[in-house]
């Protein structure tokens, strides 16, 4: 009893790291006001995204690097899209790709850390 007691606390223990590192941005396009709030997970890939134009996409990849935030996310299995964000200066680049490539939308802006409501 007392090994599957320890087991199950180690097991929450664990796993509730897998989000301790969660990084919030607020982001706003640089000729298109429309903000989109993002949540990344780096140490498990992942990410949330949530605008006005998009609505809420859960689990999108996200690939980390010493500069950069990229998450990648389709929209409807229609538009393809990649959201870079540059580490250094929070400056991101949104790429939006039709389904055969050749309509491409891209939309500059910045993102800062978000900061607690209350």
């Amino acid at each position: 009893m007392k090994k599957l007691l320890g087991i199950i606390v180690l097991g929450l223990l664990l796993s509730g790291n897998a989000y301790a590192n969660e990084v919030k941005l607020t982001c706003i396009g640089d000729e298109d006001p429309v903000i989109t709030e993002l949540k990344l997970y780096p140490k498990i890939g992942q990410g949330t995204l949530y605008s006005l134009t998009t609505g809420p996409i859960s689990k999108t990849r996200l690939v980390t690097s010493e500069d950069r935030y990229d998450f990648y996310y389709t929209i409807h299995n229609i538009i393809s899209a990649k959201f870079s964000i540059n580490r250094t200066t929070g400056k991101y680049i949104r790429i939006w790709a039709g389904e055969d490539g050749k309509d491409t939308l891209i939309v500059y802006g910045s993102c800062k850390k978000s900061s607690p409501k209350f």
